[in-house]
């Protein structure tokens, strides 16, 4: 797989996230987002997740990304297929918001750590809204209840502890909940960070004291500091970015405001981190929320130039990537005297994290070739070509140190249908290794899957697609 595909697949997994635009909007109702979600609140929940569906522009918000890093164009044009077919069908379906709950409810494994709400319009067809949440996370939203006109999609014993919930009468709901969406605003996007009271009363007995390593002095300064935080997103035509950080007191907004500036000051001692952020200072200007009463505020939008701001003090990493692409002949082969040169110049970004080679210039992310996969034919395979479904089937795989390959050769991994899972895994203690399907969606798959399911997830037209596995 060469260079440009590469670069590629980084784009797409960043489109098929999902992004935001303005049309469409409803007026905001801080307090009709919290009697959606107040049957489903328990009191170990310490985040949630708002996308609103129908304010989403994926084509909009790549050409914004071009116009504010131009460098990106040829990347951008790759993620407009998978994430707009993604958000499509789940339109389609009958998909308009989403709520993703955290909680230290249940077991505290992956598991159990996340579910999902999803209020269902007329008409919307909860199997297909359940199946593609599902597919995100199998093990963890394996199941999916109907309350009302809400579907709840999570494991069963997260299912069923929600379905035992008293009444919201019978209960005491922070109002906190509609302050904190409130202040993230009119978006499309809010998350709500929500630390449960007795995590103060737990973080004040067991370290009254903060690390050296992130400034130290009482724990209190985060405890009074955050008591819930939000944050509120918005994409083309409407680029902003809105955090609040609601403090017990004036004093202590202030005290979390200078705790967070030597926080900063610690991250510029780290190499590593000066590596990747060369310019450090000038993005803790743009990032420091300052107090403003009892709460700290940052604001990046148009008005403030508050985006164009951040991207110019990311840049200098960005253009040393930019630097190295420029410097490759496109028109000689890979291993030419030029390119030959730029091998060892690999972006740690092409390996992971688990491998250990040390060799540098390989990589252990690439895609399988073989007939009927989606890179197994002499010209390109087109997304209307892949009629298993996208999100059905494989497109990049994480193979073993063995398997690994020079990062800019067009060499990957021959696809054996007979031995799927051949130079998978063997990088993780679980045996485990990561994926990314054509719609841009990022799993862990176990090498010991049953290898019929692993053969057919390879395969993009058999007519056997592999919904849950």
């Amino acid at each position: 797989m060469n260079t440009m595909i590469r670069f590629g697949m980084v784009a797409a997994l960043v489109a098929a996230a999902g992004i935001v635009r303005g049309a469409d909007e409803k007026p905001l109702d801080a307090a009709a987002r919290a009697k959606v979600i107040a049957p489903f609140l328990e009191e170990q929940t310490v985040a949630i997740l708002h996308v609103d569906f129908t304010r989403l522009d994926l084509g909009a918000t790549l050409d914004e990304v071009v116009r504010l890093v131009p460098e990106t164009q040829p990347q951008m044009a790759v993620g407009k297929a998978a994430g707009t077919a993604t958000l499509a069908a789940f339109n389609q379906a009958g998909g308009r918001d989403v709520y993703i709950f955290v909680t230290l409810a249940g077991s505290l494994s992956e598991i159990d750590l996340l579910y999902v709400v999803l209020p269902l319009s007329p008409g919307a067809n909860q199997d297909v809204l359940a199946g593609m949440v599902r597919q995100c996370n199998p093990p963890a939203f394996a199941a999916s209840e109907r309350v009302g006109d809400v579907l709840m999609v999570g494991s069963r014993a997260t299912i069923n502890r929600l379905k035992s919930l008293p009444p919201v009468s019978e209960r005491k709901i922070s109002p906190d909940i509609e302050k904190a969406f409130a202040a993230a605003g009119d978006t499309a996007a809010q998350l709500l960070v929500l630390p449960p009271e007795y995590s103060r009363r737990v973080i004040a007995e067991m370290m009254p004291t903060l690390p050296e390593e992130v400034g130290g002095g009482p724990s209190s300064v985060l405890t009074d500091g955050l008591r819930w935080a939000a944050v509120g997103v918005d994409l083309p035509p409407k680029l902003a970015l809105r955090v609040t950080i609601q403090s017990k007191d004036n004093a202590a907004a202030e005290a979390l405001e200078k705790e967070l500036a030597v926080l900063w000051q610690k991250l510029g001692e780290n190499e590593e981190v000066r590596r990747s952020v060369p310019d450090l200072q000038r993005t803790a200007k743009v990032l420091a929320p300052q107090a403003q009463g009892d709460r700290l505020v940052l604001v990046l939008d148009e008005a403030h130039q508050g985006a164009a701001a951040l991207v110019d003090a990311l840049r200098p990493p960005y253009l040393e990537e930019k630097a190295l692409y420029d410097q490759f002949h496109l028109d000689e082969p890979w291993d030419s005297p030029n390119n030959k040169k730029l091998i060892d110049r690999m972006s740690s970004a092409y390996r992971s994290p688990g491998s250990k080679l040390t060799e540098p210039g390989r990589t252990n992310y690439v895609v399988a070739v073989g007939q009927g996969t989606v890179f197994g034919e002499k010209e390109g395979v087109k997304i209307k070509d892949i009629t298993d479904g996208t999100s059905n089937t494989l497109m990049l795989v994480e193979v073993d140190d063995d398997h690994a390959v020079i990062w800019t050769k067009p060499d990957d991994l021959p696809f054996d249908p007979k031995q799927p899972n051949k130079g998978l895994g063997g990088l993780w203690g679980d045996d485990s290794f990561l994926t990314t399907f054509c719609d841009g969606s990022v799993r862990v798959i176990k090498r010991n899957v049953d290898p019929e399911t692993l053969r057919r997830l390879f395969i993009r037209n058999d007519g056997q697609p592999v919904k849950d596995f």
